[in-house]
């Protein structure tokens, strides 16, 4: 009986959250007073929004003064199975979750952890990386221990992304350069200076031409004799005049011809006015480049939100997750060996085989008295066992899709497979992973 007793407790799965690791999906943390309330928006796209006065102890007193809130979400399986969080229902390891996205939220005072009060609600738009459909439900780790329903979520675009990239400060107009470069048009003033003796101090200046992109150079205004020509300034910090043209002539038997023409031009400067302009130009590039860098920065930031989030309302601190539940039996199932079960008996040393499917955002859990029970999924599948001598043994989804795939695998009967395992210091494995996950923006 006690032998029996023994087995037992080496086949039953532990409840909960079961870290597989001492290094996990980092929370974000942060210091508020309660009176206040807090909202948070992260750079996924996902946002919250706490009430005041949202939280009690443990003898359901209100809190007041300072509270830590700590947040993450989970957006890939690698991210679930380092949290170490279940991705499969205790009452049925059947099934296991297709994530849409996951979130934990806790608050601590001095230490101790709080819970909301009642009637208080904390609003959640948590980013999502695609639609759901129908099948996704919102669920509640009761307990940090059971997967239960958490009532209703809704799907909408990220509308808070789209009217900041919308309202995005680019700088409007690029300083103008008073030095001209090949392509500007250059020109000077001609007349008749007793007729148009306004015309004297801009003797022998040149004016740049400015032009729209569509414009064309009005050669054939240039070189005519106009009668009258008026400089009109447009805009005395710019420099920017507009030149008005205009030409009559009375022809025999009272025939009258006319012509007229407008341009907008900048007069050209030189020496001192031109040193103190170009200091002045360096000056505003600068500041210009600053600007539309800092705008460029901002604009990649908000284009890495996530198209989509899914709101809801928490009335419990704790894990939620948007999941499509899945059944194990996909197709069909293997017998799994490993190279390391030479060492020391996995079943013994309760070595848990942890399945990671990224394309379908799954993580299932199997012990060693269940890798007989390894489906056969048409997704990308990377093979995880953490061993007693602080090693991981991996298969990646390439030796894993080249051993078990629908080609090789028959729906009839069970196949024994064996793998060679890469091993990778775990601490060196979960490293690696958290930066991985935490690198992996919508992502």
């Amino acid at each position: 009986m006690a032998a029996y007793n023994y087995y037992l407790s080496l086949t039953t799965y532990l409840e909960g959250i079961q870290q597989p690791f001492s290094k996990t999906t980092e929370f974000i943390a942060m210091e508020y007073d309660v009176d206040s309330g807090l909202v948070v928006h992260q750079p996924t796209g996902t946002h919250i929004e706490i009430p005041e006065n949202a939280f009690q102890d443990s003898l359901g007193n209100a809190v007041t003064g300072k509270v830590t809130f700590k947040f993450r979400e989970f957006h890939s399986a690698k991210a679930a199975m380092l949290s170490g969080i279940p991705m499969q229902l205790a009452s049925d390891r059947g099934q296991f979750m297709q994530s849409l996205g996951m979130t934990e939220l806790r608050a601590f005072q001095k230490g101790e952890e709080l819970k909301l009060r009642q009637g208080m609600e904390i609003k959640v738009d948590l980013a999502s990386t695609a639609m759901p459909d129908d099948e996704f439900q919102l669920f509640y780790l009761e307990e940090d221990k059971m997967w239960n329903d958490a009532g209703n979520f809704g799907t909408q675009g990220n509308a808070r992304r789209d009217t900041a990239l919308a309202n995005l400060p680019f700088p409007s107009e690029t300083p103008v350069d008073p030095v001209p470069d090949s392509a500007d048009f250059i020109f000077e003033l001609t007349g008749n200076y007793k007729k148009l003796p306004h015309l004297k101090a801009f003797k022998g200046v040149s004016w740049k031409m400015i032009m729209e992109n569509d414009d064309k150079i009005p050669y054939w205004a240039l070189r005519l004799d106009w009668d009258k020509i008026k400089i009109v300034q447009l805009d005395k910090k710019k420099s920017l005049y507009r030149i008005d043209f205009a030409w009559a002539h009375e022809a025999k038997k009272g025939k009258k011809y006319s012509e007229e023409c407008s341009i907008q031009a900048t007069p050209l400067l030189r020496g001192k006015k031109l040193k103190k302009a170009l200091a002045l130009y360096e000056k505003e590039r600068e500041k210009y480049e600053v600007m539309l860098a800092l705008a460029e920065e901002e604009e990649q930031r908000l284009r890495k939100q996530a198209d989509l989030i899914n709101s809801f309302r928490v009335r419990e601190m704790g894990i939620y997750n948007i999941d499509k539940l899945q059944k194990m039996e996909v197709y069909a199932k293997v017998d799994l060996e490993f190279d390391f079960e030479e060492e020391f008996s996995p079943e013994f040393n309760r070595v848990m085989l942890i399945m990671v499917m990224e394309e379908t955002n799954a993580v299932v859990k199997l012990n060693a008295f269940d890798w007989d029970e390894v489906p056969v999924c048409n997704t990308s599948t990377e093979l995880i066992a953490v061993l007693p001598d602080g090693d991981v043994a991996r298969v990646s989804p390439k030796q894993f899709e080249q051993k078990i795939n629908r080609d090789n695998t028959s729906e009839h009967f069970l196949r024994k497979v064996v793998f060679t395992t890469e091993r990778i210091d775990a601490n060196v494995y979960a490293e690696m992973i958290a930066k991985e996950t935490k690198e992996d923006v919508f992502l």
